[in-house]
């Protein structure tokens, strides 16, 4: 049988005889050991770094396997660290991190696909910390994202009068960059492929509440709704989250020129 919630239980248990475990699971199947995760992992800090598969849409596998649930039931428990990354170079490096550079729960996100693969050498990256992949001179306008729809926000917008944020922590988030954001009143535009209830945008609208600030913020994300079967690019262009759609709706956000 598929057992998820026997060995969330089982990696919290071999963590806790100090040794690294990684658990790999599909995003929609971790929901079945929601409360190992709670219960063993989080509340006794295990060490386990678990590889959330399928992240995202995944097209023909079927309506209940996109992993569009995973940040929003995740992102209330404590001592859970959740990231993604951009390219191989950067999911190794968020490996590594996990691994050898963290004691505490550490989940990395990846979508079914295939991306180019280069061996570099390894480094750690700071846990909640992000990073720009553009930052233009006197610019007012932010685009927040991340994983490979960060990668395809920064190909099309390359050059363009925008700032462009790597968010790979959607928990913790980088709240020293969100400082500087605040302080520069950035118009910021969010692009999620998740649920939006409980993601990275509000995780980012919540902080800027508590500090009163007044950026404008627009979210993009799937709406709390359940997604059909079909192929992922026709599937995005159904909900409006397809890059030529949000590419637009950048351009228009931030009124820039073609």
């Amino acid at each position: 049988g598929i057992t998820e919630s026997f060995a969330t239980t089982l990696a919290c248990a071999i963590s806790l005889n100090n040794k690294r475990v990684f658990l790999p699971i599909y995003s929609s199947f971790l929901q079945r050991a929601y409360d190992n995760i709670n219960h063993d992992i989080a509340r006794m800090n295990a060490h386990v770094v678990i590889g959330i598969d399928r992240a995202g849409l995944v097209g023909e596998d079927g309506d209940t396997h996109h992993g569009i649930f995973d940040i929003s039931f995740l992102n209330s428990i404590p001592n859970m660290v959740i990231c993604m990354g951009k390219d191989t170079e950067e999911i190794r490096n968020l490996l590594y991190t996990g691994f050898y550079k963290q004691q505490s729960p550490f989940c990395i996100r990846y979508e079914r696909g295939n991306l180019e693969f280069e061996k570099t050498k390894l480094k750690e990256i700071k846990v909640g910390t992000w990073e720009y992949l553009q930052k233009q001179k006197k610019c007012k306008n932010t685009i927040i994202s991340y994983g490979t729809d960060v990668s395809n926000i920064y190909k099309r917008f390359k050059d363009k009068n925008v700032n462009i944020i790597n968010a790979r922590y959607i928990k913790p988030i980088d709240k020293e960059m969100l400082k500087e954001l605040t302080k520069t009143k950035q118009k910021i535009y969010i692009y999620e492929t998740s649920i939006k209830t409980n993601s990275l945008g509000t995780n980012i609208l919540e902080y800027f509440n508590h500090k009163e600030a007044t950026n404008k913020i627009k979210l993009t994300g799937i709406d709390n709704t359940y997604v059909n079967h079909g192929n992922i690019e026709e599937l995005k262009k159904t909900i409006n989250l397809d890059i030529d759609y949000i590419e637009k709706d950048i351009m228009k956000y931030f009124n820039l020129e073609k």
